[in-house]
């Protein structure tokens, strides 16, 4: 047997035993969780809503300890996909067990035992539907942050070009598109107190302020595709930053006005209205530019002679009608060439002492010869032919 083909073998037997340590482990780990849930002790209550809502079946609890153990390794490795799935599904399964509870228990008459089985059976549903959109809305902020972070880094470097920049403003867009769906739905959940007390207006109320700022971040986003070049629509873009701006600004009173949420959010609200303000201002610069588009006959704009809308705006600063740029340069770098009178020295027979001409003795001069001839007294040439 060759080298290669021992080596192989080796790596074929230590994945095997891998995979038996491994399946052995997770045998132990599931004893232990089983003996957890078997005893109450763990995972016999939740916290949702700011209610501790009792759970009595103990594959609920087992399932819940799974997701607790779970959700701890996927928080010390956050890209791994393969364990993001794998809590995706135990929230399902834990969210169908509640369902299978629920169901039965509306099934039943109502009563006060029933409608309190009822109420515990919606607010653990709420539960399990909450814990998988927050899992799906922090993986999507993280994405959104990484696409964010690479469009400022093509903008910084001049890499990537238009296109680039639109194909990541669209991602972005559609991330937030996911996200604002999933905090609806939040604001939605089951478990709800039918008293309508000051807790549960917090959690409506954060659920809410959450929806308003992500509308304000899509609606930036949104209008900055309405803003670019290709797009062109750049009054669409002015009034979605408009409308962006107003939604930033709701959102950081409704944070402000919520106990629990993370007062960083503000801030961020705050940096959006600067990014809005800039934004809008290009849009508006742009939308002029567009509209007062065309040729300034003889302006020269592009310093050859050309037309306005292939010169820099600063080239164009004395132009009445400015016309507009259709590449968006403000400035050319490296600065466009200027052409200029050339006057080579071998076509110069005076070699630069000619000055100017004195046009006053010249025409005194011109008045003298024109009395002269009145008079018949020139002489030279003039008077030869008038003799003649």
């Amino acid at each position: 047997m060759d080298q290669e083909a021992l080596d192989s073998l080796v790596r074929v037997q230590e994945d095997y035993a891998g995979t038996q340590l491994r399946s052995k482990l997770d045998s132990l780990r599931d004893e232990k969780r089983l003996t957890e849930a078997s005893g109450g002790s763990s995972m016999a209550t939740v916290k949702f809503r700011s209610r501790e809502v009792p759970v009595e079946s103990q594959e609920l609890r087992f399932g819940l300890l799974k997701i607790a153990d779970l959700r701890a390794e996927l928080e010390m490795d956050p890209d791994n996909e393969g364990k993001f799935l794998s809590l995706l599904s135990l929230l399902d399964d834990a969210t169908s067990l509640v369902s299978a509870d629920l169901r039965e228990y509306e099934s039943m008459k109502s009563g006060p035992a029933v409608n309190a089985k009822r109420f515990e059976a919606q607010s653990l549903l709420g539960y399990t539907k909450h814990e998988k959109l927050k899992l799906l809305m922090a993986r999507n902020e993280r994405m959104v942050d990484g696409l964010r972070a690479e469009l400022e880094g093509e903008k910084g470097g001049g890499g990537g070009g238009t296109n680039a920049e639109g194909k990541g403003l669209e991602q972005i867009a559609h991330l937030y598109d996911a996200l604002l769906q999933d905090a609806r739905s939040v604001a939605q959940l089951p478990g709800g107190s039918p008293d309508g007390d000051a807790e549960e207006e917090e959690f409506v109320l954060e659920a809410n302020a959450n929806v308003l700022r992500l509308r304000a971040l899509r609606c930036y986003y949104v209008a900055q595709m309405y803003g670019l070049e290709e797009m062109g629509r750049y009054a669409n873009a002015v009034a979605l930053f408009d409308q962006a701006s107003l939604l930033s600004s709701r959102a950081s009173e409704e944070i402000g006005a919520c106990q629990d949420m993370d007062a960083g959010l503000i801030e961020a609200m705050e940096r959006l209205e600067v990014r809005i303000g800039a934004a809008r201002s290009r849009a508006v610069a742009n939308a002029y530019l567009a509209k007062t588009g065309g040729r300034s006959p003889g302006s020269g704009g592009d310093g050859a002679g050309g037309t306005v809308g292939h010169a820099s705006l600063l080239r164009r600063l004395d132009d009445f009608e400015v016309g507009y740029n259709s590449n968006g340069r403000y400035v050319d770098v490296p600065p466009a060439p200027e052409p200029i009178t050339c006057k080579p020295a071998f076509f110069d027979l005076a070699f630069g002492y000619v000055s100017e001409l004195p046009v006053d003795e010249l025409q005194r001069h011109v008045d003298e010869l024109e009395q002269e001839q009145e008079q018949g007294t020139a002489g030279g040439i003039l008077g030869w032919l008038r003799g003649g």
